[in-house]
């Protein structure tokens, strides 16, 4: 006897009998989605006898590894009273209504829905998918990034990396990222930070060939490799700063410091009467942090 109510169950005691992969980028966004939304849809079990497990999947894979993911311990679900052959033939219908369009075909009914005047909302609730999703989906659909958008359909990246990727306004800097993330040379958070890079790069190229003084230069393509080396030059290069910065810093600390200590000395107050350099003092001692801590 099947039974209509929704039970809350102990994931750990959920068996998942026909576990099938998934793009872990859009089981990612899905996990998102739930967790930003906070709907919890039920999932089907059935009763099992085992060892370790209580009940065994029938719908909701997905679900419930997201829910996992999110840390979750309990999970909605309706229990059938139905025999192992009913729930392999309903798992298997499941899985084939879920299978994954084939490249461009979901991204062009979006695209459809887009140009018929739907809103990103209205798209999203439509579809199911996050609207931070849909948002991104419209924005490459819309600046025509072919590229991108077959990247993220195959699950070579994410779809927040091709969004950061499509910014970059530098000649053959898409294909050169994609490639740099695909060989593990850069992370996605590094991503922004060389998209800056080459951009500035190439805005300094743009300005010296648009001037009738200078002598133009063609543009070398580059490699994935000579990418990695620009940013760790630029990491160096921040790094002296840094360094440089903290010397000044502790330098002025000290000068603060001795003047501090000087201020109190009759002698050196006398002198700094006589010469007029009160003032001079008292801007040192103010723009550090010793002096202030003593205004």
């Amino acid at each position: 006897m099947n039974d209509d109510q929704i039970h809350m169950l102990e994931i750990s005691k959920i068996k998942v009998v026909i576990p099938r992969s998934r793009n872990k980028f859009k089981h990612a966004e899905i996990t998102d989605s739930i967790d930003t939304s906070g709907l919890r849809k039920p999932i089907t079990v059935r009763r099992i006898l085992d060892r370790k497990y209580e009940f065994a999947l029938i719908c909701g894979q997905g679900r419930l590894e997201s829910l996992t993911a999110l840390g979750e311990k309990l999970i909605p679900a309706f229990i059938l009273d139905i025999d192992e052959n009913k729930a392999y033939i309903m798992s298997l219908v499941e899985n084939m209504a879920r299978v994954i369009p084939r490249a461009g075909e979901q991204f062009q009914r979006i695209k459809e829905m887009n140009e018929q005047g739907l809103s990103n909302k209205e798209i999203s609730y439509s579809t199911g998918l996050s609207l931070h999703w849909i948002t991104s989906l419209t924005m490459l659909i819309s600046k025509g990034e072919n590229k991108l958008l077959s990247a993220v359909e195959s699950g070579s990246i994410p779809i927040s990396l091709a969004v950061e990727i499509a910014r970059v306004d530098f000649e053959g800097g898409q294909e050169l990222l994609i490639k740099a993330f695909d060989e593990g040379l850069i992370k996605h958070k590094d991503v922004g930070k060389i998209r800056d890079i080459l951009d500035s790069r190439y805005e300094g190229l743009k300005g010296f060939l648009n001037n009738s003084f200078g002598v133009a230069k063609k543009k070398k393509k580059l490699t994935t490799d000579e990418l990695k080396q620009i940013y760790q030059d630029n990491i160096s290069q921040h790094r002296k700063i840094k360094n440089k910065a903290e010397y000044v810093e502790r330098n002025l600390l000290i000068a603060s410091q001795i003047f501090k200590e000087l201020s109190d000395d009759e002698e050196f107050s006398k002198i700094l009467d006589e010469e007029n350099l009160n003032e001079v003092v008292k801007v040192i001692m103010k723009n550090t942090s010793c002096g202030g801590q003593n205004d």
